[in-house]
Parts: structure tokens; sequence; C-alpha cells
């Protein structure tokens, strides 16, 4: 079985190869944009957006926020950001790129974001990793604030009967155990979306305390 440090390893180099550097091209009907709509979560908000890769969601909804923060582990992929967004001529005074570690975030940012996204970004996260970064999302968090994710549902590629690594994610997650995870932390669950037809749910939950 491949370690989690081998694990991190292959997931650097597969950010970081350009042939994957590209806009998959999200519809509004994907999981993602469905848990945002009607964007009430986004506008005029403070936005933390764990995982910005190709900034796609980052140049789409973060002009509607009063501030918006994407990011990400790698310093090659934050490079790669900025360059975007000069080249869309939009201003670091509302989107800004940072590199950081999800699991370790700033002490300063305790109860500092209305909502913060998870879009498939635990999907290549061991599982102590991906516990400590919800452990930082609830501390960021402000009182009623959202939580935005979504990853590889374990249930639809066990009913197509495929699983592990020939399913193309590091790791998948059942919803169950994912909802579980944040009704432990404090969450109250907001909606849920199963990945019926394309292997990837979400879940909108809320901090209430």
């Amino acid at each position: 079985m491949m370690s989690n440090e081998d694990k991190i390893v292959l997931v650097r180099e597969w950010y970081t190869d350009p042939i994957h550097w590209r806009d998959d091209g999200k519809g509004e009907d994907c999981v993602d944009y469905i848990l945002l709509a009607p964007e009430t979560m986004i506008r005029g908000k403070k936005v933390l957006n764990i995982g910005c890769f190709y900034p796609a969601d980052d140049m789409k909804f973060g002009s509607l926020a009063e501030e918006w923060i994407g990011i990400d582990f790698l310093s090659q992929v934050v490079g790669r950001c900025k360059m975007i967004r000069e080249h869309e001529q939009l201003g670091e005074e509302k989107i800004k790129f940072l590199c950081l570690d999800a699991t370790e975030l700033p002490a300063s940012w305790s109860n500092s974001f209305d909502t913060v996204i998870d879009f498939s970004t635990g999907d290549q996260m061991p599982d102590d990793a991906w516990h400590k970064m919800l452990d930082e999302v609830m501390r960021v968090l402000r009182a009623d604030g959202h939580f935005v994710t979504t990853f590889a549902d374990l249930d639809y590629f066990q009913r197509a009967e495929v699983v592990g690594e020939d399913c193309g994610y590091s790791r998948c997650r059942s919803i169950d155990t994912v909802a579980e995870e944040l009704r432990v932390r404090g969450m109250l669950l907001l909606r849920i979306i199963e990945g019926k037809d394309v292997g990837r749910a979400g879940i909108l939950a809320q901090k209430l305390r």
C-alpha cells in the first residue's frame, strides 16, 4: 500500500505538470455551482477558497465578494493563478492568492471568514490532513458562516464497481462519513447532493458556534 508521503509526492507531481493546467469548463449544473447558488454566500462576503489550482472559480466568483482569498500549498500553482488574475485585469485588492497549507492556516484568521469553499481538495489528502483541515475550517469560519465541500463519492464508485486508484482520485469518501465529520464539529447540514451521475457529491453546512 502506498504511504501518505508517497501520495503527497504524486499529488505534487500531478499538480505541477503543465499538461493538467487547464480550465475544465464547469457548467452551471455541476455540484460545485449548485451548492453556491444563488451566490448569497459570496456576494459582499469574505471568502476563502481552499485549493485554487486552475482559478476558474476564483475568476467566476471573486469579484462578487468583499474579499476573496484562494490558497494552495504549491508555489507553482499560486504563481500561475496570479498570472491569470493579471491577464484578466483583476486587482489583488479583491482577489488574493496565497501559498498556504490548509491544515495550518494563519492564527490571525480565527473567526474571519463568512464562507469557506473546498472543491475536491480533500480528494487528494490523507485522512489525518483532511481532519486537520476541517478543524482549521471551523476555526476560521465566523459563527453562522458556511462551508461548501465537494468530494469523490465512494458510494457512487462502489456501485459502479470502480474503486481505488482506478477511479482517478487519491481517496474517496462516503456522504455519510463526510456528513458525520461535519456534524461532530458543530456544523448544521443544509444541503446534500449525491454523486449519482458524475461521482462527485457535495455538502453545504453552517457553523453553529
